[in-house]
């Protein structure tokens, strides 16, 4: 491994160098994690968001957070909703506090009204992933019923039919929502994707209609939410046929297609500058191969196609013998639980072993990991407990190591 290239994240302006040449002069960053519900990840992502703001222009942030989730947010996080203060965000957004983003959120909210007293101009949030991760419909079709009321009112009754089906499914996560579609009989799964298709196929034929009836309303995310609510009927009829033996393989790409669509759909409306939060398996932009199998092609990989260059991504790791990870407990209320997961020692060829080798891993680093032609690249990065076969350089253009992670304290599965 290139010493030159590996970066203490102490030394703030050695920093913030290597992380303006890693960005360049794209338009999307993508910042990563290797687990969930992991407290230095999510510190480190707000510092690299502070500089990514106040150094290179970036002025949205876009999270694996739920687009119609999202928008309940809007006033609360520019200060101006008359509300409480932060006590006020578990009312407003549950979901935030419960998955492990409350911080973040609270920190936006203090961001912005800091940079509105220095005169500059906000971070504005937006949310790219399918309702409660694929876990609900309500938060996309409540605020989609809104707009169809005034712009489409015919599809009213299909809506009705919808949410007759799908509020029977509503979960806590992915996973028991899942376990609650497939209780439904095939006929009425069959309905409500039909009936969302319906929704969906009227809304993208229609949208020049709505737009010359009503200008002033936001129809690309109206047509995101009726996307999402598909998407996840999808993705829960999919799980469906996996447990029974019978699913497709890549399914899970759907999912993936969503969140950068959701991403591209930013950019179309002129928001210049993005940067991205999710997983570091969502937004590497080489497929997701564990134990030399295909799991997925992730939104990483779409957005590269698309953007080439102007896509970025930045992953975080850790040598630590430890992390948070999830296991299924169907007693639980979102169908898992957290853990905590004993990782055994990096294995030769991997990032993480390249680092350790390098005598490397004290301290949180940022390492350059863009191809150099004196060095082979690592062929591995840890994921969650596990690790995700790829060439590390063609996934990704950066890696931040931390040698200690720890849970988030708030977290409580």
């Amino acid at each position: 491994m290139d010493l030159s290239r590996i970066h203490a994240l102490g030394d703030r302006d050695r920093t913030l160098a290597a992380l303006l040449d890693i960005v360049g002069d794209s338009h999307v960053v993508a910042i990563g994690e290797g687990a969930h519900f992991v407290a230095e990840y999510w510190q480190c992502r707000r510092h690299l968001v502070e500089l990514l703001h106040r150094h290179a222009g970036f002025q949205l942030v876009a999270m694996e957070f739920g687009v119609g989730e999202a928008l309940q947010l809007t006033s609360w996080l520019s200060g101006d909703a008359g509300d409480d203060g932060d006590a006020d965000l578990s009312s407003i957004s549950p979901a935030a506090v419960e998955w492990g983003a409350g911080d973040t959120m609270v920190w936006l909210r203090h961001f912005n009204a800091a940079a509105a007293a220095r005169g500059v101009p906000p971070l504005r949030f937006a949310g790219i992933d399918l309702p409660s991760a694929g876990g609900a419909f309500t938060p996309a079709l409540t605020p989609l019923e809104t707009y169809l009321h005034d712009c489409d009112p015919e599809l009213a009754s299909t809506l009705d039919d919808v949410r007759a089906i799908t509020g029977v499914v509503e979960g806590g996560s992915g996973v028991s929502a899942a376990r609650r579609w497939s209780e439904l009989d095939q006929s009425t799964r069959d309905a409500a994707i039909a009936g969302l298709a319906r929704i969906v196929l009227r809304m993208t034929a229609l949208r020049q209609r709505y737009e010359t009836r009503d200008a002033g309303r936001d129809h690309r995310t109206a047509l995101l939410l009726g996307h999402s609510a598909l998407a996840t009927a999808y993705m829960l009829q999919a799980t469906a046929e996996a447990v029974a033996g019978d699913g497709m393989p890549l399914d899970s790409s759907v999912r993936e297609r969503f969140l950068a669509d959701a991403v591209l759909a930013l950019r179309e409306t002129g928001d210049d500058k993005v940067v991205v939060l999710a997983h570091n398996n969502h937004v590497q932009k080489t497929p997701v191969v564990f134990a030399g199998t295909t799991y997925t092609l992730p939104m990483g990989s779409y957005l590269a196609g698309t953007l080439g260059d102007d896509y970025r991504v930045i992953a975080q790791t850790t040598t630590d013998d430890h992390v948070p990870d999830m296991v299924l407990d169907p007693a639980g209320s979102v169908g898992f639980r957290v853990i905590d997961a004993q990782l055994p020692e990096p294995a030769a060829g991997t990032f993480e072993h390249a680092l350790l080798t390098a005598a490397a891993a004290q301290q949180p680093t940022l390492t350059d990991v863009r191809p150099c032609p004196k060095y082979a690249p690592p062929q591995g990065l840890r994921s969650q407990s596990a690790v995700v076969d790829t060439d590390v350089s063609a996934a990704f253009d950066a890696v931040v190591n931390h040698p200690r992670v720890t849970r988030q304290p708030d977290v409580h599965f």
